[in-house]
């Protein structure tokens, strides 16, 4: 079974399109019927407009392709100029390898951030926030226990806060310079700076 989704292929956040394709066969033939059992008491059909927007994606028309290659150098660089600014400090976290979300584990911190009253990713999150204007989400969030220091960044945020911005780092040859995105890279680096010292 091979199943896909336009939320997040094409960044239309909140329009939950997927489809799902089944094997040709006898077993691919009864899941597809469990799964349409199961569908039609929880799905309803999307409205016109939607429709009419997930036909032309599916299409994969020459101006969309050219839009998500632009959109996934521009994730690119940013995640990987912010996954950067986590290194030079020493935080752990992995590279990124095709999403705009990192993982920094803040573990090493622990003695410092504690004495902060920082104590688990929750605590961490608002620190990050209330302390140096940098917004993030707790581990805990996404089942980690509490009390790991470990926080979900979206580099996303700093494509810009207008809609201009937004559009000038997406064509942009190095988006990581650009004065806002830079800006706030800046911002991040001197919040990871003043946890790690």
């Amino acid at each position: 079974m091979v199943t896909s989704g336009l939320s997040k292929n094409l960044a239309l956040g909140g329009w939950r399109i997927g489809v799902a394709r089944f094997p040709d066969n006898e077993e691919g033939h009864r899941l597809q019927a469990e799964v349409e059992a199961i569908a039609s008491e929880v799905w309803s059909a999307m409205a016109g407009p939607m429709q009419e927007v997930a036909a032309f994606a599916f299409q994969e028309p020459e101006e969309l392709r050219v839009h998500v290659l632009a959109a996934r150098r521009l994730h690119q660089a940013v995640a990987s100029a912010l996954h950067g600014r986590f290194a030079e400090h020493g935080i752990a976290t992995r590279p990124p390898a095709g999403a705009f979300y990192l993982y920094p584990d803040f573990g090493a911190q622990r003695e410092r951030l504690g004495a902060a009253g920082v104590t688990g990713s929750a605590d961490l999150a608002r620190h990050l926030l209330e302390r140096y204007d940098v917004a993030v989400l707790p581990g805990s969030a996404f089942g980690d226990k509490p009390e790991r220091l470990a926080v979900r960044v979206a580099s996303s945020l700093l494509y810009g806060r207008t809609e201009d911005q937004r559009w000038a780092a997406l064509q942009a040859e190095e988006p990581a310079r650009l004065p806002w995105i830079a800006g706030a890279l800046d911002r991040v680096d001197a919040a990871i700076a003043g946890i790690s010292r």
